[in-house]
């Protein structure tokens, strides 16, 4: 009896944490995610911010509040197949940490965006992406994004991907960019950390418009779907079989 109690709670506890709540449609506020959601087959969850330095010229200091999340699905990319999407962009109202203008001290900010990918179906690369993001000519700002992606499942969570993903110093530097020692690591958990150093410089502006991270599944394998001339021989069988049957 024991054992079937025992057994009882434990399917019944299997059952809650297997069914979380599918990810918000759009964006959302990441002050606001908590616990885990779904998408596409995969569990993501762990979504917080760390502010490893103050900001500087700023009205505060970067907070969850400041930042919105958007899980999607990511767009094709040749030799790979179904992908997911997770961006980065700033909130509105309040202070712009993705927006740095010259002032008296010149604004700089710093901070880091966090999520795991708990579960799922297991990724090939990695890549990430930021649409816009300029520095103004002729002043010394800078923005650079700095990506690490560590493996829970392993003691230790070892780091087996990072680098730097985006510089942007008067120019706007080629996207995706792909995360360097991710392909062949294929995994299926995944903690990630994107780094990001804003400064507006001595005169001018820097600003980026947000960042997305990329995951791709390996390619799927060649159709199996017969030939033309398959189905001729198939058809031809048909017939000689009908004939057969009709003489005996």
């Amino acid at each position: 009896m024991r054992k079937c109690v025992l057994s009882a709670m434990l399917f019944a506890f299997c059952s809650i944490v297997s069914t979380a709540a599918p990810c918000a449609v759009g964006s959302v506020n990441l002050s606001t995610l908590t616990g885990t959601c779904t998408f596409g087959g995969w569990t993501l969850g762990g979504f917080g911010l760390e502010v490893p330095t103050s900001a500087f010229g700023y009205v505060g200091v970067p907070t969850a509040s400041n930042f919105m999340v958007e899980i999607g699905a990511a767009p094709v990319l040749s030799g790979y197949g179904a992908g997911l999407a997770v961006s980065f962009t700033p909130a509105s109202g309040g202070p712009n940490f993705f927006n740095a203008n010259s002032g008296d001290p010149n604004q700089t900010s710093s901070f880091k965006t966090l999520f795991s990918i708990q579960s799922g179906p297991i990724f090939s690369q990695s890549l990430i992406s930021a649409a816009v993001a300029t520095v103004s000519n002729g002043n010394n700002g800078m923005i650079t994004v700095q990506a690490g992606t560590q493996d829970p499942s392993l003691s230790g969570s070892p780091t087996f991907a990072n680098g730097t993903v985006l510089t942007v110093s008067g120019f706007q530097s080629t996207n995706p960019i792909a995360l360097n020692g991710f392909a062949g690591n294929t995994r299926s958990q995944i903690s990630v950390s994107d780094s990001m150093q804003l400064s507006s410089g001595s005169s001018g502006s820097a600003s980026i418009n947000g960042f997305t991270n990329l995951f791709y599944l390996p390619a799927p394998p060649p159709s199996d779907v017969p030939e033309p001339m398959t189905f001729t021989l198939i058809g031809g069988g048909l017939i000689a079989v009908t004939l057969l049957r009709r003489r005996s």
